[in-house]
């Protein structure tokens, strides 16, 4: 059996960091059928899966802050260039004007046009320990580093957003939607600005009426969470069920929220006929970890970058309702781009 070390983890590993620990599981990695369930480590699936697959380490460790940068180690060798070619504006506008018009005929209510930004590079392991490296130094903490990868290609970034975190039956979610670019001069407006808030609600009436079939539901006061360069607005959720509610039925209820998909949700899979939207593989996509034989964890895979053996792609996406401006939700997509690429030092 492989020994835990940084070679054979930058060949093929996942990791989440959680409430102060580091949650590493090395490769080769296995498929668990449904029946070996239980006996999974973490769960990955594009956007448009219909399921999860779920995948059981060689090797599983859990370590603090400290332990883990002792094993990632200090970079010893200059970053590979990045050469990155800019999304592309006449892609977004055209996503833009698809989704504005199903708006303005009152199809949707809220929708989430999204762009790439792409680099031509053979990711290498240094680069790959290079970004964690970068994750590792990191101290936001609504920020959760996670990543998922092996020798065909991978994902990893830094999202602010749970899908839900289930702990035996307390389950907790969030509506995150709303986003403002930090300015040195003022502070934050979204919950005075009309359109960010409508869009922002959109999220948590569709949680709330996906959530209330298991129970109660809770919805805590809507805040502001604050991130290196963006604001956005959250809404915490929780609920306490007397039912027995698995990840699988989680997963499948709540993805894609409408924070990263469309509003009404029944039309979500329409998406899928758009222009770009197949491409966009573990963007918004939920990713599943195994905490202990009693905790599970889910998030939205945003803020990240994923690869295969010829590029990176970094995706950013905001939610749109009627009220939006094309120029306003570009800039905002800009911002976006710009702080993945500062977070992860590419």
């Amino acid at each position: 059996m492989q020994t835990f070390k940084i070679s054979n983890f930058l060949k093929a590993g996942a990791f989440i960091g959680w409430s102060n620990s580091w949650y590493l599981f090395q490769g080769p990695f296995q498929t668990i059928s449904d029946v070996k369930q239980h006996s999974y480590h973490f769960g990955i699936q594009h956007f448009f899966d219909a399921q999860l697959c779920r995948l059981s380490a060689t090797q599983t460790k859990v370590v603090d802050k400290i332990k883990f940068q002792d094993f990632i180690g200090q970079a010893t060798e200059p970053l590979p260039s990045l050469q990155w070619q800019g999304p592309h504006r006449d892609e977004y506008k055209n996503q833009f004007k698809i989704f504005h018009d199903k708006l303005v005929s009152g199809e949707l209510q809220k929708a989430v046009p999204f762009v790439f930004d792409q680099a031509e590079i053979n990711v290498s392991p240094q680069l790959i320990l290079h970004m964690i490296q970068s994750i590792s130094d990191m101290n936001y903490p609504h920020l959760i580093p996670y990543g998922y990868w092996n020798e065909s290609g991978g994902v990893l970034g830094v999202t602010p957003e749970v899908l839900f975190h289930k702990k035996r039956n307390e389950i907790s979610s969030m509506a995150l939607a709303g986003t403002e670019k930090k300015s040195h001069n003022n502070r934050p407006t979204l919950q005075k600005d009309k359109k960010i808030l409508n869009e922002h609600q959109f999220v948590v009436d569709e949680m709330i009426e996906k959530w209330s079939k298991w129970g109660k539901v809770i919805v805590d006061r809507t805040q502001v969470m604050e991130l290196p360069i963006l604001y956005h607005l959250l809404t915490k959720i929780r609920i306490s069920s007397h039912l027995e509610v698995s990840s699988a039925e989680l997963i499948q209820s709540l993805h894609p929220t409408s924070a990263v998909g469309v509003s009404p949700f029944k039309k979500w899979r329409e998406l899928e006929t758009l222009p770009g939207q197949k491409e966009r593989n573990f963007y918004g996509a939920p990713m599943l970890f195994k905490l202990s034989e009693t905790e599970e964890l889910a998030i939205v895979a945003l803020r990240q970058v994923q690869w295969d053996k010829t590029c990176v792609r970094l995706g950013a996406g905001g939610g749109i309702v009627l009220e939006s401006h094309e120029e306003t939700e570009w800039q905002e997509i800009l911002a976006k781009i710009e702080s993945v690429k500062g977070l992860l030092k590419i």
